[in-house]
């Protein structure tokens, strides 16, 4: 193949290629690469800024790079056959200096196939089984826990009972089964077989915004549990729990950003006995890799997330493909109809860890929904299912008129009546009266988490930064407030770039309300204290007005009503993962608006990640056997 043609590739009409991507393919030919090599690392290179760790080439042989009327890709046979006689690929060579990994047609970039392979080796390290506990020991604690609880919490209840002294336990499960409420209970069974101060417990979030909320739910569990458990053995437990402070990955471990490095890592383990990292679907492959390795391997790991929401922003889905290489095979910690009551009551554990698969006894899935309205809750089953049909009969049935809610928008000009009649309706409350009209910041800091409007897009006609200035414009009408007034009371921030010095990071939500000298103040809540914290708004660092941010931004937060706005027509970065995510983030309603079709478009779009981690755990070789 010419050289030509692999200029004609790099700059075919409607191809995403990065100026990234097309530098890798250059950089390539340039240091005695053929083309055919460095469309290979063309492909791999876009792979991973679509969020994937690698690319099945034989996938792409012969198609048409962006459509019809653009170049092919080379036919599989004679792309293979080049790639395996270059010395810039490891085809099977184990050699670590070659800047490509080709396996079985998975084409990777040497650093996403070292952190997958590495990635594997730190979690069979910890795949050890949980050490034999006399049922009697722990069933007592367990019922001291959980109550006479229905059957339908036998599975929170295995879950804790399962996840002590293993290495690794993820817990998955969609919105409101309970997972954090579940986490708690196993903290407090934790430190009741160790005693309070025998332990220590770290808290990790990938975002601020998640670690947060993370504390703050844990919180919200404490007082229920003081009430109903005796103080003795139990109350020095919960004041243990109440006095952890969660923090962001990156914090944990030390990130270096400057030097690309990390602080804690194999040679300088953590100090933690057991590390709780929360949604952890956010959580790409290889800062995962690196968590794993900066643990002690005496330490436990214990993993929270839905696994069918979006996957990281980086290369990789870890969570979902833990859960798959447990489920599928079905080698994964049974549920309560297959497992028993006893086993919930620690009876019989040993039955549900003996299994050969690797990550047999190592993944629990809750089914059970505790929160949240029922229409709610058949709204995100059906659109995890890619179900349209159901979604539009749950989205036009009168009966859920006050809890789902769907429009069609044809264009921008209709998504400017749309948002007018919500925020300024001829009668009634406007989506965010509350928050303009709080009395105080904290009943500012209170209504920030009632309404919330999310965008599949950044930029564009249907994008949060066009959305949030037509709104602000429609707020300081409807109040008379100043245009040129920056920080008018109630306007929502959200930082974009922390200040550890000033205890902000990327994520943090606040709100502009006056101090009690009358002056504007930017107020946030303080996960230490009741009061908020106040800063000067020159003080802030960079931030951004969030009536409307993005589902990606959104994540690990949760909002009373949200008001999810897609384009008017399909296209790039619509997913059923998408859809799900922004669905969830509601707590009593949703409103969905979108462009003909685009709805079901997206239910019809799964998020597909090309990534090997699965297959490679479900094997019981070693690692070079999955190549």
């Amino acid at each position: 193949m010419s050289s030509a043609l692999l200029e004609a590739i790099l700059r075919a009409p409607g191809a995403p290629w990065r100026a990234l991507d097309r530098h890798v393919a250059r950089w390539l030919e340039a240091h005695g690469g053929t083309p055919l090599v460095a469309l290979a690392g063309l492909a791999a290179a876009a792979a991973e800024a679509a969020g994937s760790a690698c690319v099945h080439l034989p996938m792409l042989a012969a198609r048409p790079v962006a459509g019809a009327g653009t170049p092919a890709w080379p036919d599989w046979p004679r792309w293979q056959a080049a790639l395996i006689a270059s010395e810039w690929v490891d085809a099977d060579r184990g050699d670590s200096a070659r800047p490509l990994v080709l396996r079985a047609g998975d084409c990777y970039l040497r650093r996403n196939y070292d952190h997958e392979t590495r990635l594997i080796t730190a979690i069979r390290a910890r795949l050890r089984p949980p050490p034999t506990v006399a049922a009697g020991d722990r069933r007592s604690d367990l019922d001291a826990l959980f109550g006479a609880s229905p059957a339908a919490l036998d599975e929170q209840r295995l879950a804790a009972a399962t996840a002590l002294g293993t290495g690794l336990f993820v817990l998955t499960g969609g919105p409101g089964t309970g997972k954090t409420s579940t986490v708690l209970r196993l903290l407090l069974l934790w430190l009741r077989q160790r005693g309070a101060g025998a332990g220590r417990i770290a808290l990790a979030a990938p975002t601020g915004k998640a670690a947060q909320r993370l504390g703050e739910t844990l919180t919200r569990g404490l007082p229920p549990l003081r009430a109903r458990l005796p103080a003795e053995p139990w109350a020095p437990l919960l004041d243990t729990i109440a006095a952890l402070r969660p923090q962001t990955l990156h914090a944990l471990l030390g990130a270096r950003p400057d030097l690309d490095a990390y602080t804690a890592g194999p040679g300088a383990p953590l100090t933690a006995d057991l590390l709780v990292v929360d949604e952890a679907s956010m959580v790409d492959l290889a800062l995962m890799r690196r968590t794993l390795e900066a643990l002690r391997p005496e330490a436990g790991l214990i993993l929270l997330g839905d696994a069918e929401q979006l996957a990281s922003v980086e290369a990789g889905s870890v969570l979902a493909d833990l859960v798959a290489a447990a489920e599928t095979g079905a080698n994964g910690v049974p549920t309560i109809a297959a497992a028993g009551r006893s086993a919930a009551s620690g009876a019989a554990m040993a039955g549900v860890t003996s299994a050969a698969a690797p990550l047999a006894g190592h993944v629990l899935r809750l089914r059970t929904a505790w929160r949240a309205s029922g229409a709610l809750l058949d709204l995100a089953a059906a659109i995890r299912t890619g179900d349209a049909a159901r979604v539009r009969a749950l989205t036009a049935d009168p009966a859920h008129a006050q809890i789902l809610h769907a429009a069609t928008l044809a264009d921008a000009a209709a998504l400017a009546r749309a948002l007018r009649d919500a925020i300024d309706p001829p009668h009634g409350a406007g989506l965010f009266d509350d928050l303009l009209q709080a009395a105080s910041p904290e009943a500012a800091l209170t209504a920030l988490r009632g309404a919330r409007v999310l965008t599949a897009l950044r930029s564009g006609a249907f994008g949060q930064r066009t959305i949030n200035h037509q709104i602000d414009i429609l707020l300081r009408r409807r109040f008379g407030l100043d245009s040129e007034d920056p920080w008018y009371a109630g306007r929502p921030l959200l930082i974009t770039a922390g200040e550890r010095s000033l205890g902000l990071v990327n994520g943090d939500f606040g709100v502009v309300h006056a101090g009690d000298d009358g002056l504007p103040r930017a107020w946030f809540e303080d996960p230490g204290s009741p009061e908020p914290r106040a800063m000067a708004p020159l003080a802030l660092p960079a931030h951004e007005t969030a009536y409307a941010m993005t589902v990606h931004k959104s994540q690990g937060s949760e909002f009373e009503r949200v008001l999810l706005i897609l384009p008017s027509l399909p296209g790039r970065g619509l997913s059923r993962e998408l859809l799900y995510t922004g669905a969830t983030r509601a707590r009593s309603r949703i409103d969905l608006w979108a462009g003909v079709g685009v709805l079901e478009a997206a239910l019809d779009t799964p998020m597909q990640r090309a990534s090997r981690l699965a297959e490679r755990l479900r094997t019981d070789a070693d690692d070079s056997a999955g190549r």
